[in-house]
């Protein structure tokens, strides 16, 4: 079976070749582009004679650092695949992204309603962020005063219920002074699908944040339906009770890169995560393709105009061979220490915080 084959075979198993009705049950979160199985070679036939004296048996086990590596590096390939905008800020907000584009249920009626209840109310201000085109991605809420953002919250859900959770974060954040989040607008869920249809701009008052994790409790409690998908998430980010995403709030515009040189970049932590990734990936795979002559001629020589669309011709065959595809890996997971080091927003799950070493390691 070709590459592409195995793509489509892959797509399918992940996607599903037909949408998913509204009602049907869910015996298991299956639409998750975390879950991709690779299948790899099983038999010495299905290697390379080329990389014969490399044989290896490459075995990534679920919810590691290598996992989430893996996970990227094949939404990379998918954006390709789909003739997407090849970026790594699309590619690491795709993973986790439930695909429930398709989905809407009553949302798009149920968001008009919620939005009309804002804007009636005095005490919250409300705000469109909107893509180049025009178009609402996030509706940002606001309650009382806007403190200086330290913390972010990430919270997943199916596009079908996100404005009725809103409407519930409002009801019981009801007597909360204070308080920031943002949505994701139905008009973007029905393009993409991000790992996060909830951001919590929280300050470094304990209390806003206990407050916050109390309220998404109480209404799990309450209305577990509504947190349906909620499970799956950034395979890059910590956890709270398994389904409350978190992460700092970058103090500058700024990413150091494993070089040491600066680049500017949209003050968020997926941008600086992304660019980290991106910077791991290209010189890890150029380390490779570098002493590869079969690998050299597939990326024209690397064309520094658009280095990430080229590269990819190459990580078709770096995924497909079990050694080089653990030197890729491998090589990103270490210089993701240096990126660390350089950048210490950055928290990545798998990682330990202190000493900036894979845990277990």
């Amino acid at each position: 079976m070709g590459w592409f084959e195995k793509l489509k075979e892959i797509k399918d198993r992940i996607f599903g070749t037909k949408p998913k009705m509204l009602n049907a049950p869910e015996k298991n979160e299956n639409t998750n582009i975390t879950k991709v199985d690779l299948n790899m070679p099983k038999t010495n036939t299905d290697i390379p004679k080329t990389i014969e004296k490399y044989k290896i048996n490459y075995q990534i086990k679920p919810n590691t650092l290598e996992s989430a590596i893996e996970q990227y590096l094949m939404a990379l390939l998918y954006r390709r695949k789909n003739n997407d905008n090849i970026n790594s800020y699309g590619a690491l907000t795709d993973l986790g992204g439930l695909q429930d584009q398709k989905n809407p249920g009553k949302n798009p009626e149920n968001e008009k309603i919620v939005l009309n209840k804002i804007r009636r109310d005095r005490r919250y201000s409300i705000k469109e962020q909107k893509s180049g085109n025009g178009e609402v991605d996030f509706y940002h809420i606001l309650k009382g005063k806007n403190g200086k953002t330290v913390n972010r919250l990430y919270l997943n859900c199916k596009r079908e219920n996100v404005a009725v959770l809103a409407n519930e974060l409002l009801k019981e954040l009801e007597n909360t002074d204070s308080y920031y989040f943002k949505f994701d607008s139905d008009t973007q869920m029905q393009k993409k699908s991000r790992p996060e249809k909830f951001v919590f701009y929280l300050s470094d008052n304990p209390i806003e944040t206990r407050n916050v994790i109390t309220a998404i409790e109480r209404i799990k409690q309450r209305n577990p339906r509504l947190f349906e998908g909620s499970k799956s998430v950034s395979p890059f980010l910590n956890t709270i009770n398994g389904n409350i995403m978190y992460a700092k709030e970058p103090t500058s515009d700024e990413y150091i890169g494993i070089d040491g040189r600066i680049t500017k970049i949209a003050k968020s932590y997926n941008s600086l995560l992304a660019a980290a990734l991106n910077d791991c990936y290209y010189t890890s795979i150029s380390d490779i393709v570098a002493k590869d002559y079969y690998l050299a001629s597939k990326t024209q020589g690397m064309k520094y105009d658009d280095s990430m669309a080229y590269t990819l011709f190459a990580l078709e065959d770096v995924l497909e061979d079990p050694f080089k595809k653990k030197q890729l890996i491998e090589g990103m997971k270490n210089k993701l220490q240096i990126c660390m080091k350089n950048n210490p927003v950055l928290d990545i799950k798998g990682m330990d915080k202190t000493s900036r070493k894979v845990e277990g390691r």
